[in-house]
């Protein structure tokens, strides 16, 4: 018998979200609605569409639905969601295209369709999954998404002075980072690990801190809480300006427990680094929040 490895990330209403080796996820990272209501994650299990999704959860199918994505100035393109029940809610999963029908039971890491862009996808965004856990009669509103208890450690490392790492994938779509150590803020003198994109109008933290509380990240101000949830916390990200070795970029992510940093490019192909090399992030306020 094969030994399966992988680990719980988050759960809700006795679902277990799953990630084996190799899947980033992050619960803030996309400006999609569900996750400013702490109750979604996105897992990225690969760099190339057209891979296989493998489910992140264990339940029988309920449902499958396809519709049309908004895709401005674009043909519209197919969007899809998927049912997963288990006990007496459902995981909503969508981005990719199932090939399981209504009845079949899945496990972890079983292989449910073929992930896919569109509409909702910026340049930079990777092939992944969109989970939320909701009750069996609120599968199709927007809003509604039972909020997510992540696993997390409350044990922060010391806050970042550098943010150094090595490259271990590049793509014209952005370059991933293996960090030296976790991305930690410090929140009004409180350790905390950094989720999402910075370059967003929002990011977030795993713990509860208080509103209004100030974000410090490698020794600068980069925004202020605006909203607590039951296990984690949001912040406006302010004007922030990126380089890493010399090179501007669009901004930066940081997603699986602030391990990995995504670079993101001021397009797409602008800015590629090379695996294995060695790169440090610079984050600088924008020359609007210095009043220049």
């Amino acid at each position: 018998m094969l030994l399966v490895v992988r680990k719980v990330i988050a759960s809700a209403c006795g679902i277990d979200i799953h990630v084996k080796p190799g899947w980033d996820y992050s619960f803030f990272a996309s400006p999609y609605h569900a996750h400013r209501e702490f109750s979604a994650v996105d897992i990225y299990q690969s760099h190339d569409f057209g891979d296989a999704a493998l489910s992140p959860v264990e339940g029988i199918v309920s449902g499958v639905k396809e519709y049309d994505s908004p895709t401005p100035g674009k043909e519209t393109l197919p969007e899809y969601l998927t049912f997963v029940k288990k006990g007496e809610y459902v995981a909503r999963m969508m981005h990719y295209k199932p090939s399981v029908n209504e009845g079949t039971n899945v496990g972890v890491g079983d292989r449910i369709g073929e992930l896919i862009t569109n509409g909702f996808f910026t340049y930079w965004t990777d092939p992944g999954i969109h989970l939320e856990i909701r009750s069996c009669g609120n599968l199709m509103r927007a809003r509604g998404g039972i909020e997510l208890k992540p696993v997390f450690s409350k044990k922060n490392d010391a806050p970042n002075e550098t943010i150094h790492g090595v490259v271990t994938h590049s793509c014209p779509r952005n370059t991933t980072v293996e960090l030296s150590k976790p991305a930690v803020c410090l929140v009004d003198g409180s350790q905390a690990v950094l989720d999402g994109n910075l370059m967003l109008d929002y990011a977030g933290m795993f713990g509860q801190f208080p509103r209004h509380g100030i974000v410090y990240f490698s020794g600068i101000q980069i925004g202020k809480v605006t909203r607590t949830g039951s296990y984690m916390t949001q912040f406006a990200a302010e004007g922030l300006t990126f380089h890493a070795n010399g090179r501007e970029l669009a901004g930066a992510s940081f997603v699986s427990h602030g391990r990995i940093m995504k670079l993101l490019p001021k397009k797409y192909g602008a800015t590629m680094y090379e695996p294995g090399e060695e790169v440090e992030l610079l984050i600088t306020k924008a020359a609007t929040q210095l009043g220049l």
